[in-house]
């Protein structure tokens, strides 16, 4: 599954491999051991490609499909909702590539799509009881 992910990273952010191997310091042999051998990096090393690539290490060994952590703000039960649907999974893998500016004009859209969503949201939270 490790080298599929990494494959796919490579291909997806247009990435030669020697430019990859160069840029996080290894050599041809760690690549050729990976694919041919179907060694797993040290926990060092799949930081590192991990980092390069910004996803997560749970993403790069098939742990999850979703390409990064969870959000601290998502509580565990809506992130394990999301982890069922495969469609839930690739839009949190969209939205976590958007820059700022893309962010707030898609939350622009959601605003728009789904007018007073936030006001019901706040309205059944100041109705919990405490």
């Amino acid at each position: 599954m490790f080298i599929e992910r990494l494959n796919n990273l490579l291909n997806e952010k247009k990435v030669t491999k020697n430019k990859f191997l160069s840029d996080i310091g290894l050599n041809k042999s760690s690549l050729i051991n990976w694919s041919q051998r179907g060694t797993i990096p040290s926990g060092e090393i799949l930081l590192k490609i991990a980092n390069y690539f910004d996803v997560s290490v749970d993403y790069l060994l098939g742990k999850t499909d979703i390409k990064k952590d969870k959000p601290a703000a998502v509580s565990d039960e809506a992130w394990d909702a999301i982890l069922k649907d495969d469609n839930k999974i690739k839009l949190v893998n969209l939205i976590m590539t958007l820059d700022r500016e893309e962010l707030l004009k898609a939350s622009q859209i959601f605003d728009a799509v789904f007018p007073g969503l936030k006001d019901s949201e706040s309205n059944s939270e100041n109705s919990k009881p405490d």
